[in-house]
């Protein structure tokens, strides 16, 4: 991610989990379009922490995956395909 967050030929960054120990200060100040990806059980990256850290970013979407835990499995958890998952977010770029 820091390497994206620098290569001009990376177009956007996408990201479905944060660890603590990562430094994301390059990707908060990249102007790259960024996705975020969030499970609304997720034991080890709860929601709340994924909404803060999305609330720091600039041109970012946050999808949250009801049902789903940590690995975006679980009781529950819907179906989620690529296309509903992503939306329009390839297209805009």
């Amino acid at each position: 991610m820091r390497v994206g967050a620098r290569d001009p030929r990376v177009a956007a960054l996408v990201r479905s989990r944060l660890r603590r120990e990562f430094d994301f200060s390059e990707i908060v100040g990249s102007p790259r379009p960024k996705f975020l990806i969030a499970a609304d059980r997720d034991e080890l990256t709860p929601l709340k922490t994924m909404q803060r850290f999305y609330g720091l970013l600039t041109s970012a979407e946050l999808v949250v995956v009801d049902g789903a835990d940590h690995l975006f499995d679980g009781r529950g958890a819907r179906c989620v395909t690529q296309s509903r998952l992503f939306g329009d977010f390839g297209d805009r770029l």
